[in-house]
């Protein structure tokens, strides 16, 4: 099991009715090393306020507002802030389970993208399937399959290697509206040759 710091990016626009639940549940986390960025994309309620009460009690929380310019630009500050070996990010909306991150932890030593199973909760019941297989497959394959089980277009379902981000400055595009996450996903897996898989399941989408 690996002990590296991971960060955790979550975008935060007019969230306060869903924010506390996230961030309790982020905090309750069995793998205790982590920082959580979040970044307060212009929010006229709440939630900017919620976002630094947490920060006072928890020094792993760090507080990122700016002015609102969608999904893709919040996480990007946060790529530009995340000091860990390893980046996740999560939804405000969204919760996890409790071995969400430990679930990933356990299998990242010496790997280049963990990604897990979740557990569909949406009223439409999409994505139609959560739970994966347990494999390490080569990109081009591993990528098919994903597709193939409603699991690729997410970026909370996996772990990213910091450094691959940092080195090649992957960033989301800011000018789509859509497809945000499978075009981040694909531009990362250019630079990597294998995809661990894990049976695990830890977030509620």
């Amino acid at each position: 099991m690996s002990d590296s710091l991971i960060s955790i990016i979550v975008p935060v626009y007019n969230s306060e009715q869903t924010l506390n639940r996230c961030i309790d549940n982020i905090l309750g986390q069995t793998y205790r090393n982590f920082e959580l960025l979040l970044i307060n994309d212009g929010s006229k309620d709440r939630s900017g306020e919620i976002c630094d009460e947490y920060a006072r009690k928890d020094s792993r929380i760090k507080v990122f507002h700016k002015e609102n310019g969608g999904v893709s630009s919040a996480r990007n500050v946060g790529l530009d802030n995340a000091k860990g070996e390893w980046i996740t990010f999560s939804d405000s909306d969204d919760t996890v389970t409790v071995e969400w991150l430990n679930n990933m932890a356990n299998i990242c030593r010496g790997k280049e993208l963990v990604v897990q199973g979740f557990y569909p909760s949406t009223p439409e019941g999409f994505p139609t399937s959560g739970k994966l297989i347990n494999a390490i497959l080569p990109v081009g394959q591993g990528l098919s399959y994903l597709y193939n089980c409603s699991a690729f277009g997410y970026v909370w379902n996996k772990l990213f290697l910091g450094r691959i981000v940092s080195e090649h400055r992957l960033r989301f595009c800011s000018d789509l509206l859509l497809k945000e996450d499978e075009v981040f996903l694909l531009q990362y897996c250019s630079y990597i040759s294998r995809i661990h898989i894990s049976d695990k399941q830890g977030y509620y989408y």
